[in-house]
């Protein structure tokens, strides 16, 4: 493509319409975080990564832990 062609693009008809969708994928993006940014909080709290809490009690692994008395 020519550099005539190139700015005829971006500055016609064509180019108002690329410059719309665009402002409207960074409007999209600011929605997201606005919607987003709340559920973020929820994320922090405490978490149980034991073994115990998600293996079944039959496991070598959680018998193990109850044994050792961790």
């Amino acid at each position: 493509m020519s550099p005539k062609g190139l700015i005829g693009f971006v500055c016609g008809r064509r180019g108002t319409w690329l410059v719309v969708a665009l402002w409207l994928v960074v409007a999209l993006w600011l929605v997201l975080l606005v919607v987003a940014a709340p559920l973020a909080s929820k994320l922090t709290g405490p978490q149980d990564n034991d073994a115990a809490s998600w293996l079944p009690g039959s496991a070598e692994s959680t018998q193990l832990l109850g044994a050792s008395g961790a």
